[in-house]
């Protein structure tokens, strides 16, 4: 029985989907002051997973799967929680990243992209290790979006999410340049994420963002703290992928 793997095909329909938002952020950024840094950021990451996916790099997949699964479900939680009714653009928005998910899923189309085995011969790469460059990948991409809105939103800012926003984004460059500190960065990111939660935890009343800055817009500081946990969850996992063969190449020292 024939198999339908239709590589192409899904690498074009993911490629439209990251290269439509990544151009839909950056053009309004130059319409929108407040917001420009945060789009720009935004659709710098977009036009990243744009560009890696369809020129078929072998991280290009595990790059814009996690903006695709984080995208999906931030669709699905503003859906949940819109008090106005459905939004059409929220509902195009949780689909087509639904869409590019499902595009990018499965054996196939990992074989298309970190299946190849002259990167793995290149860098002395087995499949175990594949997989967990990838799963690090993958989150530090999910959590990015997070950090840029802890950083660049309104209501957000702060030295705290600044340094998180810093290394998470040396992460995910260390980890597709296959650096062996970049989970160490990820978790140094996450630990100042659920360092500064754990303080406002602490002193909740005291009416201050987690990492600072003032309320504005449509963040405001409630927002701040359950993003700031999540993200730094979602970075502390990546590091923890690595963690068992760290342990491991210490003891043997």
């Amino acid at each position: 029985m024939m198999k339908l793997e239709l590589v192409g095909e899904r690498r074009a329909l993911s490629s439209l989907v990251f290269g439509f938002f990544g151009a839909l952020f950056t053009l309004n950024s130059f319409f929108v002051p407040e917001l420009r840094a945060l789009l720009l950021s935004m659709g710098a990451l977009y036009l990243t997973a744009f560009f890696s996916v369809a020129s078929g790099w072998f991280w290009g997949r595990w790059v814009a799967l996690g903006l695709a699964v984080q995208g999906t479900l931030s669709g699905v939680l503003m859906l949940v929680q819109g008090e106005d009714g459905l939004n059409p653009f929220v509902l195009f928005y949780g689909i087509a990243h639904g869409l590019a998910w499902l595009s990018l899923s499965g054996k196939v189309m990992s074989d298309a992209y970190e299946g190849g085995a002259t990167w793995r011969q290149k860098y002395r790469i087995e499949d175990g290790g594949a997989e967990r460059i990838g799963r690090t990948v993958m989150r530090v991409t999910m959590a990015l979006p997070m950090l840029i809105g802890l950083v660049f939103a309104p209501g957000g800012g702060g030295e705290g999410a600044a340094i998180a926003l810093a290394l998470g984004s040396l992460a995910l460059w260390g980890s597709v340049r296959l650096r062996a500190w970049a989970p160490l960065a990820a978790g140094g990111a996450g630990a100042v994420l659920m360092g500064g939660w754990l303080a406002r935890s602490s002193c909740a009343g005291a009416g201050a963002g987690v990492m600072g800055g003032g309320v504005g817009g449509s963040m405001s500081v409630l927002w701040l703290p359950g993003s700031a946990l999540l993200a730094g969850v979602v970075l502390l996992s990546a590091f923890a992928v690595f963690a068992g063969p760290i342990v491991r190449f210490l003891r043997s020292r």
